[in-house]
């Protein structure tokens, strides 16, 4: 309902003031605030009209007779603030503004238009000035400065005379203004009214669970050690489960009416009703499609209204259910309660409308009390999809709907605890940050609702982490009758010897409070409570007195199977995933988490940056229409607001963060305002520090590149992070973008910052990949194509997506451990390692900030040649936090002169915690101790038969004897490579230039494109030579191309080895690697090397990888990505086994920098293929060796890779790759079989179930060696 027409023009006029209804002239001076027709003359043929002409996209105008009631004619007139004479001309509608479209720099004519309305547009302010007996229109155009006039023309008799523009004054129209009565516009519906976002809900407070008695709460001991578990025996009715659908879409919501759906007695029987699971996602379960929607909304953006762009459609999820009320309820104030809808809803019990609400991850709670009755009842939920909330809701992720988390009953006295707020000021010790002391207190608020003259006393009791009472206070609340709301305060003084709480040591005290009346108990709860004292006062963070940093990751809600609906296990499988990899924070990104992971996050140890459900991702740059709205100002400190009451009590949350990407203005100075004035912790907000405005604590920036400027207020990390241009602590709030194969130069971000004068950290942009399986696979239970997860991406959904970002994780949706995570690992450690070759000592730096090195033990290895040949290990450590302890290390190199050395050192666990087993790898640490020989051995061919040379018809030659075969083309290309009558290359796919690479860190979009993959050579000639005693053939190579030229020199010995020898010299853009392919037969699929490993890396991803002799199969080095991608990669290569299931095949050796990959694709064909079970089916694997391949950088969002691992121009890079016939059992050298006495394989190479790398298999359980489950 728009216009007064809906509800009666002739009544709403008789209501109106004589004044307004005061017939009008024409000539009359512009004022704001009023209402006019515009005309070319002063009468009603031609006035200013809105217009579609058939040429137009958008409607235009237009000078046009009016039409009696035609309100779209009326333009409602705005002052443009410190602008004489300047206006917005609002169309009387309500919903559009006149709008001059000056959008070009060079601008001579056109034709304005109507356009949502946005008074900060240049292209609104319409300059009215007096001219002769009228007025003339203009506007300044943003563009080029210049100034343009509304103009007038005829199209001709069957048009009205058209609005235009010009550049030339004297082309201006003459205009008269009359003022007519103003149309009155009725507030929308609910969901399209930005004032409307809640009613009738509960005020926001700190999380609890009411018991009926504290010997009741203390025998559910499960929870009140563990608050995230299922209450037993509490005033808690649990909603989830089985509820009654009905499910709707279409361009508008259709909300089912009492008759229909919310009624007492309306009954759920019959084919119009469906059962969901309770929490769940709609879409999940076939209503519906989800949406990937980050930096566009899938309606028009006209706010607050929706209107579905396209084909794409909003829906009403209906929802009812039954319960009973349990006994003993019916004299207690009942409390509906859910953690989460999206986007917005309407709640009704027994017949009874109750509320609405939106915040779609902010708590939403009903008082149901006088609703309620002995027995049964029912309840019921109307969710709305897109609303008007959803302007504040565009984060980059899917977008779903539905009653998507826990939904419960709880019960109080009817005069009852409503909040509490536990609040200390630490102290922290002087030789310790694990100990000190607190003055504590506790804000207790009382609600007598009924207003009833009542006396209630709450006692209030601190218990240790043992369980010790510490000390218990009472308070009395006395209310008379009309008394509704007391808040007192009960202060334990200042308490000492607290056991501080951080990450590393997350020490949890209790405080349980009861309730009673004349000595009888009403109701308790209890929180756990850390004492910990975060400061940034000298620039950079303190916790506990102690300086540290943030080393953490951004996370989302996301599930394969549930969408946005995540399990309790899920939540703790990324808590001790985050823990096992070193991090020791979350960013909340971009919504409050829920509230039973909070408090994982407390008993585990995480920091938390807890960030409000609000981004603005299509309207934060620019005009910024919402943040600076104050239509919008309730509805953002709302969420704000309703984000820190519930949290505040846990000790986790580090700083608070208003929203994410949404600009900076007056609304974000209300939150922050509002929130500083709720609790002292640091706020957090980067648009604040985007657009150098306040409204932030911290100097917070994404992206930013290590010696380069990004924007305006994104400068280089290693100036920045020392002398930030707000002078605030510095923080990453998003960097290391990891979508796909990604990750790059994590160490120099970590090198800048830590040391540095005010760095606080950073969280890696994200977690976790958020691929989902579509409905038809779940419901038919096709998890898997071709043999890999059905996962599907943002581009096989409808609505304006930015197709795979939505897939930014560290690890795949699955969970499991990548090889990024091991780089995450290695370089947040918090353990530094300094050896001394030459006295064999090694310095541990402890870099935890409450930690002693005692918890751990040391055990050392050295490998000759990759092989384990001496290892001890240190059962004492005695290194407190901050400090650094020199251990000496027994081993001896001496014995293995002329041999690769390498030294690991770790430090494994003693004990099992609540994140990770006994004897896990928490710090580890590699170095070279001698350098390789880089001249591979001399081939013997004494005992071969000679070559014999056979020149073919392309001009190439054939070099054969009795036991093998090499062919190459007029060109020097390898066509067959057979031994003993078996092909080890497959034929005509011998070596060939390789340069082209595709991660999505390269150039996200390219996959989307016709960029070219070919390898650009454009010329090659080659020159073949047989030796006089037939024991080599050698083959030259020349090559020039687009990218590269090459010169390759093949060595063909007749006791079967081939040599490579290869140079390579980057000519111009575009080669991201230069080295050569080839593919072999797929029957060759065991893998044993030596390189780095166990997991891929690349040339600015080398810390979590070390050297090593690792077994594997080509199927397990495959790197899975949601979009295909280049993968696999290993580094250092020195030899490589290539075998069949009898173990013969090919053995690789290197001299010089090579990097290797197995795949049975090539790069092309994985860049074409949009999912993994679309990639081709395959008989060959496809393997590169690289003498130099880019590093991996972070250009899907952010910086690429660094200078010193790009690929130079000009450069030379060369190495030589020899290949040899193999067999694992023979001895036959004379004949080019390489007999090879196995080496062992690397203690590194074992793992947990979960992928985490173990020193040595456990002595009992199962674990993962050579790529194959073992059990002990």
């Amino acid at each position: 309902m728009k216009t007064i027409r809906n509800i009666g023009l002739f009544v709403f006029l008789l209501t109106l003031a004589p004044s307004v209804l005061r017939a009008g002239t024409w000539g009359v001076k512009p004022e704001h605030g009023k209402t006019y027709l515009i005309s070319v003359g002063q009468d009603t043929k031609n006035v200013l009209t809105p217009y579609k002409y058939s040429w137009q996209r958008d409607t235009g105008l237009a000078f046009d007779s009016y039409t009696e009631g035609n309100d779209t004619q009326k333009w409602k007139l705005i002052a443009v603030a410190g602008k004489e004479n300047c206006f917005q001309l609002v169309n009387a509608e309500g919903e559009y503004a006149f709008d001059m479209a000056l959008n070009s720099f060079n601008l001579q004519s056109g034709f304005p238009c109507m356009w949502s309305q946005n008074i900060t547009n240049p292209n609104q302010q319409i300059y009215i000035t007096k001219k002769g007996n009228g007025y003339q229109l203009s506007a300044v155009s943003a563009k080029n400065n210049k100034t343009y006039y509304v103009s007038t023309g005829s199209f001709g008799a069957r048009e009205p005379l058209y609005c235009g523009y010009e550049d030339n004054a004297a082309a201006a129209v003459i205009t008269q203004f009359k003022e007519v009565p103003a149309v009155v516009i009725p507030e929308g519906a609910d969901w399209e009214n930005a004032k409307v976002y809640e009613r009738n809900k509960e005020t926001a407070h700190a999380t609890y669970m009411p018991y009926p008695s504290t010997r009741s709460m203390k025998a559910d001991a499960q929870r009140y050690d563990k608050p995230w578990l299922e209450p037993t025996g509490a005033n808690y009715l649990s909603l989830n489960g089985t509820w009654k659908l009905r499910w709707s879409e279409g361009p508008k919501p259709v909300l089912l009416g009492k008759d229909d759906f919310w009624g007492d007695n309306v009954s759920t029987d019959g084919s119009a009703w469906n059962e969901i699971t309770v929490p769940s996602c709609l879409e999940m379960n076939g209503y519906g499609e989800p949406m990937y929607v980050n930096v566009d909304y899938p309606f028009e953006d006209n706010q607050p209204h929706i209107k579905m762009k396209g084909d794409l459609k909003n829906s009403v999820g209906s929802y009812r259910r039954d319960f009973t009320l349990p006994e003993g309820w019916e004299n207690k104030r009942v409390f509906l309660h859910f953690d989460g809808i999206y986007s917005a809803a309407y709640v009704y019990v027994n017949g009874n409308e109750i509320g609405y609400t939106e915040g779609a991850n902010n708590v939403s709670e009903f008082d149901i009390t006088k609703y309620v009755r002995t027995g049964k009842n029912n309840v019921a939920v109307q969710v709305i999809r897109w609303t008007d909330g959803s302007y504040l809701e565009g984060q980059d992720m899917w977008h779903m709907s539905g009653i998507h988390r826990d939904v419960y009953l709880v019960a109080t006295p009817k005069t009852y605890l409503a909040d509490h707020y536990i609040k200390s000021t630490v102290t922290p010790g002087a030789t310790t940050a694990a100990m000190g002391s607190a003055a504590t207190s506790v804000e207790l608020t009382v609600c007598n609702r009924d207003k009833t003259a009542a006396k209630k006393t709450v006692t209030v009791t601190l218990f240790d982490p043992n369980g010790k009472e510490i000390k218990k206070l009472k308070a009395d609340f006395v209310f008379a009758a009309g008394d509704s709301l007391k808040t007192q305060t009960v202060d334990f003084g200042t308490l000492s010897g607290v056991k501080l709480w951080s990450a590393e040591t997350p020490t949890l005290y209790t405080f349980t409070f009861s309730q009673s009346q004349d000595g009888n108990e009403e109701e308790a709860f209890s929180t756990k409570y850390g004492f910990r004292k975060i400061d940034l006062s000298k620039g950079y963070l303190e916790v506990n007195g102690r300086r540290t940093y943030l080393k953490g990751a951004n996370t989302q809600d996301t599930d394969p199977l549930h969408g946005r609906s995540i399990s309790t296990d899920l939540m703790l499988k990324d808590i001790a995933m985050m823990k096992q990899s070193n991090m020791n924070t979350v960013r909340t990104s971009h919504y409050p988490r829920h509230a039973k992971m909070m408090a994982m996050f407390d008993y585990f140890g995480l920091f938390v940056v807890d960030e409000a459900d609000m981004e603005l991702h299509k309207n934060w740059d620019g005009p910024k229409t919402i943040i600076n709205n104050t239509d919008w100002t309730g509805a953002i400190v709302d969420r704000n607001v309703r984000n820190t009451l519930r949290d505040r009590n846990h000790p986790s949350v580090v700083f608070w963060s208003l929203g994410n990407e949404s600009g900076s203005g007056l609304n974000i100075m209300a939150a922050y305002n509002a929130v500083k004035e709720l609790d002292n912790r640091y706020i957090h907000y980067e648009g604040s520090t985007r657009d150098k405005a306040e409204g932030t604590d911290i100097h917070s920036v994404m992206y930013p590149a290590m010696d380069a400027w990004r924007s305006g207020t994104t400068g280089p990390v290693t100036s920045d992070v020392n002398h930030p241009n707000t002078n605030k602590p510095y923080f990453m709030c998003e960097y290391a973008h990891a979508m796909g194969n990604a990750v790059g130069n994590l160490r120099e971000y970590w090198e800048a910052m830590e040391g540095s004068q005010m760095g606080v950290g950073g969280c890696i942009w994200d977690w976790v990949d958020q691929s989902i399986y579509s409905y038809d696979a779940i419901k038919n239970n096709q998890l898997t194509k071709n043999g890999f997860p059905a996962y599907i991406t943002g581009y096989d959904c409808p609505g304006p997506h930015q197709y795979n970002f939505v897939n930014n994780g560290l690890v795949n949706a699955d969970r499991a451990w990548s090889a990024e995570l091991d780089e995450v690992k290695r370089v947040y450690q918090w353990v530094g390692f300094n050896l001394n070759k030459d006295s064999r000592q090694v310095k541990l730096t402890n870099k935890y900030l409450d930690r002693n090195l005692d918890q751990f033990y040391l055990k050392w290895t050295l490998l000759a040649d990759g092989k384990p040949v001496q290892d001890g290990i240190v059962k004492k450590l005695n290194c407190a936090a901050g400090g650094t302890e020199t251990v000496d290390l027994k081993y001896n190199p001496t014995a293995f002169a002329g041999k690769e050395l390498f030294l690991n050192i770790g430090l494994y666990t003693k004990e099992a915690t609540n994140w990770c087993d006994r004897d896990y790898p928490v710090a580890e640490f590699q170095q070279q101790l001698a350098q390789r020989t880089e001249v591979l051995d001399k081939v013997d061919n004494t005992k071969a038969d000679a070559l014999h040379a056979t020149k073919n018809s392309d001009g190439g030659y054939t070099y054969a004897n009795g036991k093998q075969k090499v062919t190459f083309d007029g060109q020097g290309n390898i066509t067959l490579w057979a031994y003993e009558g078996k092909d080890l290359f497959m034929q005509n796919n011998g070596p060939r230039f390789d340069r082209y690479r595709w991660i999505e860190n390269d150039n996200p979009m390219e996959a989307y494109g016709n960029d070219p993959t070919d390898n650009g050579v454009k010329s090659q000639t080659a020159t073949f030579q047989l030796s006089d005693d037939g024991k080599t053939a050698t083959v030259n190579v020349t090559q020039n191309g687009n990218y590269g030229k090459a010169t390759y020199k093949y060595t063909i010995n007749a006791n079967g080895t081939i040599d490579l020898a290869s140079s390579f010299e980057a000519q111009g853009n575009g080669a991201r690697r230069l080295g050569f392919s080839l593919n072999f037969p797929e029957e060759l699929s065991k893998v044993r090397y030596y390189a780095r490993g166990p997991l891929a890396n690349y040339v600015d991803r080398l810390d979590g990888s070390d050297f090593g002799i690792y077994e594997t199969s080509v199927k397990d080095m495959y790197e899975p990505f949601a979009h295909p991608q280049s993968n696999g990669n290993r580094v250092g290569l020195r030899w490589l086994t290539f075998t069949n299931n009898e173990g013969t095949g090919v053995k690789v050796e290197t001299a010089g920098d090579v990097a290797f990959s197995l795949t049975p694709w090539t790069d092309a064909e994985l860049r074409t293929a949009r999912h993994e079970w679309e990639l081709p089916a395959s008989n060959r694997t496809v393997a590169h060796f690289d003498a130099v391949q880019r590093g991996l950088g972070n250009a899907s969002c952010g910086p690429g890779p660094l200078p010193q691992y790009e690929i130079e121009k000009g450069k030379t890079y060369s190495n030589i790759v020899r290949f040899i016939p193999f067999s694992e059992a023979a001895d036959d050298n004379a004949n080019g079989i390489s007999a090879v006495v196995n080496p062992a394989t690397t203690t590194t190479q074992v793992y947990d179930l979960s992928g985490r790398r173990l020193p040595e298999a456990p002595a009992k359980g199962l674990y993962i060696q050579g790529g194959k489950v073992h059990v002990n």
